[in-house]
């Protein structure tokens, strides 16, 4: 290769180095975790996954993780791989599980991140 195509491709390669393509969300099949059995959190998880799926051609599986009162789901997210393909659907109980229990095996301000409040009075999406 000429010494001018070769410096023009090693300009080209430098200045498009930094560049970063962000990848298309959800890439795989999104795990909704919803720490109670059947009620307001599963039905509004099962609604709202219904409709991503139509919206982004990929499966969101609603997964009951039932018990101690929200932490057994909530646990479940937070040991999860944070590659936004596991959700937490959870009601305003994660809010009142610190004052009830002594000790978590999570702390809810520095493992979750809110995503947004889907329902007025009854579940939050927790990433």
């Amino acid at each position: 290769m000429p010494r001018p195509v070769k410096a023009l491709v090693s300009l080209v390669l430098l200045l498009t180095s930094g560049v970063a393509f962000a990848q298309a969300w959800p890439a795989k099949p999104v795990r909704v975790i919803v720490p109670f059995g059947a009620g307001a959190p599963d039905t509004v998880a099962r609604v709202l996954g219904q409709q991503l799926n139509q919206q982004t051609g990929q499966p969101f599986v609603v997964d009951n993780r039932p018990g101690a009162n929200g932490l057994i789901g909530t646990d479940a997210v937070v040991k999860a791989p944070a590659d936004g393909h596991t959700v937490l659907v959870v009601s305003t109980s994660i809010v009142v599980n610190p004052s009830i229990y002594k000790k978590m095996p999570f702390d809810p301000l520095r493992d979750l991140e809110p995503v947004t409040n889907v329902c007025a009075t009854e579940a939050l999406i927790i990433g």
